[in-house]
């Protein structure tokens, strides 16, 4: 077995570990009775009063999906970047077997896997927020967040969600990634995809101190991902 296959089992382990438990060290809105309906309410209302074409009946997949969009880089974001990150992804186990794994399985909240896991209901968020002109979308599926909006999508967002949300699209970021040998990864990965991981890693080791140590493990992985990553 090569260098790189012996180095991916323990990647995927501690990139999980050091997420998981970032996100369950984040302030408890997305866990526990009645805390999903909470998070998702208070983030809705926020991208709401944020978008330049405000109105009362926004949808809560579309709104909810700006927040995302506005958690990663300002930078072009692939289509394929949102969907793979939600996405079941073939990985390495610690027995150097082949699997795959859900996106709960690395603490992405299970609303978040059922909107942007599915083409559908994707393609229509993110087609409502075009026609608000929160986003602009480019012909090779990137899109592109108006930067108003997302200054003020960050300034109404309850600041106890801020960390929910960058936890959220560091998840997206880092699954989106293909692996060596288990994955063709798309166009432009290295120029459109990593710049979003950077990020994301970037903003919870900045911002979020208590699970600083957690994430430094992760960004180790970062680096191994960078390696293995399909020329």
């Amino acid at each position: 077995m090569s260098n790189s296959k012996l180095l991916t089992p323990n990647l995927d382990s501690y990139a999980t570990n050091s997420i998981a438990k970032s996100v369950s060290m984040s302030r408890g809105f997305h866990t526990g009775s009645g805390a999903t309906s909470l998070w998702k309410t208070l983030s809705t209302t926020a991208a709401s009063g944020a978008v330049p074409r405000p109105r009362t009946n926004h949808s809560e997949d579309a709104m909810l999906s700006l927040v995302l969009l506005c958690s990663l880089a300002s930078s072009e974001v692939p289509l394929d970047l949102i969907s793979r990150g939600a996405s079941p992804r073939r990985r390495w186990n610690a027995h150097g077997g082949i699997e795959e794994k859900d996106a709960l399985y690395i603490a992405l909240s299970s609303a978040l896997v059922d909107l942007l896991s599915s083409i559908a209901k994707l393609d229509n968020a993110l087609c409502e927020l075009v026609s608000l002109s929160a986003i602009s979308k480019s012909s090779d599926e990137t899109y592109m967040v108006n930067r108003a909006v997302q200054a003020r999508v960050s300034d109404s967002l309850p600041p106890e969600l801020h960390s929910f949300w960058r936890l959220q699209a560091l998840v997206v970021a880092y699954r989106s990634i293909p692996w060596k040998y288990l994955e063709l990864g798309p166009f432009g990965v290295r120029e459109l995809f990593i710049p979003h991981l950077r990020h994301t890693l970037q903003g919870v080791r900045n911002h979020d101190h208590l699970i600083a140590q957690a994430t430094a493990m992760t960004l180790c992985g970062f680096i191994i991902i960078l390696i293995l990553l399909e020329p």
